[in-house]
């Protein structure tokens, strides 16, 4: 690449985009003399790295099959508005993050365009779990894929596509893991899309009332971000408990250095709570139309990367049509003073962690590969 200017267009459409996505950014700039131009779709934190964006992560509220049913103009408007932006920015590199149905489409349309651009995707589509040919798909699309969990690599790898695992990205950021004898908070995280925390308040309320009830003398903690804290005070005013609603990292980790317990809606989220030691039970919930029709495609029995990759149960889960008050109080009363479970959970997930840990960070590794091929 001899020019001076290097323009990088990137698509991130959920918040653990968005951090990657930053992290990538900073790391990029890290790593030439070049001038980086940086556009695409993304949220706050890569907008402060840099990003001009196109469209914010806001943008995108869809949850699944059937909620995307009542979004699917406004999402094919966005699609097919960045595809005009980026045939007019012209980039050298375009990079897509996660979100496999969007990102896919995206990149397809623009090389029917004959675009010149390399195309690296970050975070492999779930191919072990459902959907196994799109390993073969994306092999024509892409001339990268960084995978974040190391049993990836062989899906991709046998139609020929470049394939580097980078490292899990909750390790770029160090965590110390403060001993504090005084932990009386529990966490509730509800999500990164507005979806989600429709679904999911309803039942954290139930663990509110549960602890009210049962005079336990815990806090609750709930960490989120700037676009969605007004939705989380707008179901909490009831609530006989006042959690604690928290934007801001650094007193997020304040606070979660107190927290005993958490639950936790099913994503990355929940192996960042767990890198930290702190014993989570994963919730999720669906549309029932959407949980139906996923559930003749599904190929693995869990939600949580732990449980998958161990193909049992350590970190307890309550889902979809099996996400009820009853059971997850249930759940919750025999985890929340079994300290013999919660630290045989924590042994065994930090036993797990250590697979997805490479010596340098992920946005590192991913930058040096990146470079190879521009």
């Amino acid at each position: 690449m001899t020019n001076k200017i290097l323009k990088i267009f990137i698509v991130a459409t959920e918040q653990s985009g968005d951090n990657l996505g930053c992290d990538l950014i900073k790391e990029l700039k890290k790593r030439t003399n070049k001038k980086i131009i940086f556009m695409g779709i993304g949220g706050d934190k890569m907008k402060s790295a840099g990003l001009k964006i196109t469209n914010h992560i806001s943008d995108f509220k869809s949850l699944g099959l059937f909620e995307l049913v009542f979004n699917i103009k406004k999402i094919f408007n966005i699609l097919n508005n960045n595809i005009l932006k980026v045939l007019k920015f012209n980039p050298n590199l375009i990079i897509t993050i996660d979100s496999p149905d969007f990102s896919f489409r995206f990149v397809k349309k623009l090389r029917n365009k004959k675009l010149k651009s390399k195309f690296i995707h970050y975070v492999a589509p779930t191919v072990w779990a459902w959907r196994p040919s799109r390993a073969k798909y994306i092999s024509t699309l892409y001339d990268l894929l960084l995978t974040i969990f190391p049993f990836e690599n062989k899906y991709f790898e046998k139609y020929n596509l470049k394939t580097i695992f980078v490292g899990h990205p909750i390790f770029n950021n160090k965590i110390i893991n403060k001993k504090n004898k005084n932990k009386n908070y529990i966490a509730l995280l509800p999500g990164s899309r507005h979806g989600e925390i429709k679904n999911l308040m309803p039942y954290f309320k139930s663990i509110n009332d549960y602890i009210y009830q049962n005079n336990l003398n815990y806090y609750i903690f709930i960490p989120t971000l700037r676009h969605l804290k007004n939705s989380i005070n707008s179901y909490i005013k009831d609530w006989k408990i006042k959690p604690l609603v928290l934007i801001n990292d650094n007193q997020k980790q304040k606070i979660l250095s107190k927290t005993k317990f958490a639950i936790v809606c099913s994503g990355t989220a929940a192996l960042e709570i767990s890198q930290r030691k702190i014993p989570i039970i994963v919730i999720y919930k669906l549309n029932i139309i959407t949980e139906f029709f996923f559930s003749f495609l599904i190929k693995v029995k869990f939600a949580n990367i732990i449980n998958i990759i161990k193909n049992k149960e350590i970190i307890p889960e309550v889902i979809n049509h099996k996400l009820n008050h009853k059971n997850l109080i249930k759940i919750f009363s025999k985890n929340i003073n079994n300290v013999k479970k919660q630290q045989k959970q924590i042994l065994e997930v930090q036993k797990i962690l250590k697979s997805l840990k490479l010596k340098n960070k992920s946005s590192l590794n991913a930058s040096k590969e990146i470079f190879k091929i521009i």
